[in-house]
């Protein structure tokens, strides 16, 4: 089954891709993957999640650079977050310390629709 994209407006990323995070000291990984390897999809999540679009989107807790590895095998995005983590699960004050719950948020994010 395809994957409804409109054709102009917003949509979630939650609509339209999986999502998988970690971390490891302060830094969050997130792969973000095309639902169903949809190539329309994956094609619209390269040219819009950027890593500015990343950094207004965690502006709270994101205080470092962001990194984006494309892996088009998969049709999946590697975003790395630095000193994305508060300093790191045994330093931060946030509530969660980990990277577990960037995935969740990350999927909160709208887009542009061309």
């Amino acid at each position: 089954m395809a994957v409804e994209i409109p054709k102009t407006g917003k949509v979630q990323l939650k609509d339209i891709c999986y999502a998988r995070s970690g971390d490891r000291g302060d830094k969050s990984n997130i792969g973000l993957q095309a639902i169903d390897f949809d190539e329309k999809v994956y094609e619209l999540i390269k040219k819009k999640v950027t890593p500015e679009a990343l950094q207004e989107h965690f502006k709270e807790w994101s205080k470092g650079d962001v990194h984006i590895y494309p892996m088009d095998n998969i049709k999946a995005l590697n975003i790395v977050l630095d000193h994305g983590l508060g300093g790191g699960m045994t330093t931060t004050l946030r509530w969660d310390g980990t990277g577990k719950a960037m995935c969740q948020a990350l999927l909160r994010m709208y887009i542009d629709v061309d």
